[in-house]
């Protein structure tokens, strides 16, 4: 079943009002690459005595290293909820906010972060936990199914998407 399906089936569970508004899906390479360099050197200015293996860490709970990364597989969606007007929920810290800079209130399980933004999350993990997401327990809005992240957090035998090259994108365009 498709990501696209799985949302839509996961839309029904939503409380009445509340719809999902996708932030990012599919990333290139070469784009997962440059962020993860941004993240690294972020961490250099911000670490300078940590080790390269720390600054690595520190920089991967923000960005995932290009060579584990779910995105490039289109397993991985980065979304939030929005209400009828289209306005986004309280989630404690905006999308795509950097851990190290919210004190760590991205992780979808953070204490400190409002009742509403911790009902919020609930809400948004019940209807994707429900159709097979699991989320990276550092940023609130990024969920996977089929990526290598879900296959080690579901114990599956493997990934069921493999990273796809751009290249590789645009020939099944090109042939559609």
């Amino acid at each position: 079943m498709s990501i696209a399906k799985k949302l839509s089936i996961a839309k029904a569970l939503l409380p009445k009002g509340l719809r999902f508004l996708v932030k990012e899906g599919y990333r290139p390479l070469h784009i997962q690459q440059r962020a993860f360099d941004r993240a690294l050197q972020r961490a250099k200015l911000q670490f300078p005595n940590k080790n390269s293996a720390d600054l690595i860490a520190e920089a991967s709970k923000y960005v995932a290293p290009p060579n584990i990364a779910p995105h490039p597989t289109g397993g991985a969606i980065n979304l939030t909820l929005v209400d009828v007007n289209g306005s986004e929920l309280d989630f404690g810290t905006p999308y795509d906010a950097i851990p190290q800079e919210t004190d760590n209130a991205t992780f979808f399980d953070a204490a400190n972060i409002s009742e509403e933004a911790r009902k919020n999350r609930q809400i948004l993990a019940h209807a994707l936990q429900s159709v097979g997401f699991v989320n990276d327990f550092t940023e609130w809005w990024h969920w996977s199914y089929g990526d290598r992240y879900w296959a080690v957090m579901t114990q599956a035998n493997q990934a069921l998407y493999p990273a796809v090259f751009e290249q590789e994108r645009i020939g099944l365009y090109k042939h559609s």
